[in-house]
């Protein structure tokens, strides 16, 4: 428990002094702008947080207000304070996020190069840090549930946090739920669900606090952003747009198959390899999510090049991804790539996993053979 506090502790000092060396740099994404600080900067006004007469524009928030209700002191400090401290923690939380699929330690240097070197080159996080999102706060939340022992005390508050986009929780939840099914019995996935939707109540409390009258204002907001013809990059929306009304058939078969997958994995093999499957594959299957939710597919990576054990896999990896970074960067250099192209983006990457994950297979069961007439001989 004091190690815990002094983590915290030093962790706080930390962004503290960051927030400090950086004041004279203005930062506040659009998104984190528009629908978290915004959002609170409204509701301590007790004004309504979900509307399109905001001082700032007709931005309407559009995260979930447990998150809100969760971080609702923001509203009291100027939004790049706040926002400074979000980047800060989730650029730190992915280096956690490599030090927990290690084993709770580094990795060889030059296995912690080839991460980093790829998550900086990655464009997603780009856009994620320009606009402030919330993707990787995500990924951190559900590797803590999953990696990190002992820890079940806060799953219902970071599982409550990590739904403030549902979109990217269609994979993981339930399979964690199942998970905790299989293992611990109905009993255990029902407390678990109880306590969830507890800890969601409480969270709502400054919200209801502050402006009780905002649930219709939430859900005018809320429905009406589902009647938008984004131009997301999904394969929902883009396969119909492409080829007709066959695409949803072809979506829908891809996302009964991903789930099948998904299941089966937090059934059959440990969590911690399940997590990494259903966050890559939620970006594939989701029906909403643009570009900087591909961030969501980055722990995969980083497993396969800690864990790959054969040259031939790691070759195949990193040259797959090097060329898909460098597609990514040329077709959006000096120019304006339009978000809903990048689609294939998630495909292409699980395929790269995939592939390098059967030459890692068959190099294995290629030196056992060799082993075996070895020792026949």
């Amino acid at each position: 428990m004091k190690q815990a506090k002094f983590v915290l502790l030093f962790a706080a000092a930390i962004c503290g002094l960051l927030v400090w060396l950086t004041r004279e740099i203005p930062y506040c994404g659009w998104d984190f702008h528009n629908s978290l600080w915004g959002p609170t900067n409204l509701l301590i006004q007790h004004q309504t947080p979900y509307t399109f007469d905001a001082p700032y524009g007709p931005y309407p928030g559009v995260w979930m207000p447990t998150l809100i209700g969760a971080l609702f002191f923001f509203g009291y400090l100027p939004c790049d304070v706040p926002a400074k401290v979000w980047l800060f923690i989730e650029l730190a939380g992915f280096l956690w996020v490599i030090w927990m699929i290690a084993g709770y330690k580094m990795p060889s240097p030059w296995k912690l190069f080839v991460c980093i070197l790829a998550l900086a080159l990655f464009p997603p996080i780009w856009f994620h840090i320009q606009l402030g999102q919330f993707s990787m706060l995500f990924v951190i939340f559900m590797m803590v549930i999953v990696y990190l022992p002992n820890s079940e005390r806060f799953w219902p508050f970071l599982l409550v946090l990590g739904i403030s986009k549902p979109q990217l929780a269609i994979l993981v939840y339930p399979g964690l739920l199942l998970s905790i099914w299989h293992k611990h019995g109905f009993r255990q996935a029902g407390k678990l669900v109880l306590f969830t939707g507890l800890c969601a109540v409480i969270l709502l409390i400054p919200v209801f606090w502050f402006y009780p009258a905002w649930v219709k204002d939430f859900l005018f907001i809320t429905f009406g952003n589902f009647k938008v013809a984004w131009d997301l990059p999904t394969m929902f929306v883009q396969l119909p747009y492409l080829i007709g009304k066959s695409g949803y058939v072809i979506w829908g078969v891809l996302a009964l198959v991903t789930m099948g997958v998904s299941l089966w994995c937090w059934v059959k093999k440990e969590p911690k390899t399940a997590l990494l499957v259903s966050l890559a594959a939620t970006p594939m299957v989701t029906t909403y999510a643009s570009s900087w939710d591909f961030l969501l597919l980055m722990p995969a990576f980083f497993g396969l090049t800690i864990h790959l054990k054969e040259k031939a896999a790691r070759i195949v990896l990193f040259a797959s991804m090097a060329a898909l970074f460098v597609v990514q960067i040329s077709l959006r250099w000096q120019r304006d790539y339009p978000d809903g192209r990048q689609w294939w983006i998630p495909l292409a990457l699980n395929i790269v996993f995939l592939v390098s994950l059967a030459v890692e297979r068959l190099q294995s069961e290629k030196k056992s053979l060799q082993e075996e007439r070895v020792a026949v001989s």
